[in-house]
């Protein structure tokens, strides 16, 4: 039954995801008006709860954030404004000269997980 709700909610942000891409023609970071300060439009993506699995939520991510055509050096932005609790302890620890790399952050967050080496290269079915 849980996992029927969460795959119902993964398809309804899907789908949101979706017609926010059509109404800002396929960009995640549609353009603002002049003085404006660009907003962080998190809405498309899925959040990080405690206790969640960190692989499926980063491979969500990933996906999420490639369909949104966000660019690379505003992924970590994203990604620090969706997630809590473990996870969120594991960005705060990276060094002040990683905070922008990705590939950093999932090795941390292998390593806090003990995930092992290979567990991100695996594929899910």
């Amino acid at each position: 039954m849980e996992e029927k709700r969460m795959q119902m909610e993964l398809e309804q942000k899907k789908l949101d995801a979706q017609l926010r891409l059509q109404i800002n023609e396929g960009n995640a970071n549609p353009p603002q008006g002049s003085g404006e300060q660009p907003k962080l439009d998190i809405s498309a993506f899925a959040r990080y709860r405690e206790g969640d699995d960190p692989v499926v939520f980063l491979s969500n991510f990933e996906r999420q954030a490639q369909g949104c055509k966000v660019p690379g050096e505003k992924i970590m932005m994203y990604l620090s404004a969706l997630v809590e609790g473990d996870m969120a302890l594991v960005l705060n620890s990276l060094p002040s000269d990683a905070t922008d790399d990705y590939n950093a952050f999932k090795a941390a967050v292998s390593k806090r997980f003990q995930l092992g080496t290979d567990y991100f290269r695996k594929k899910i079915p």
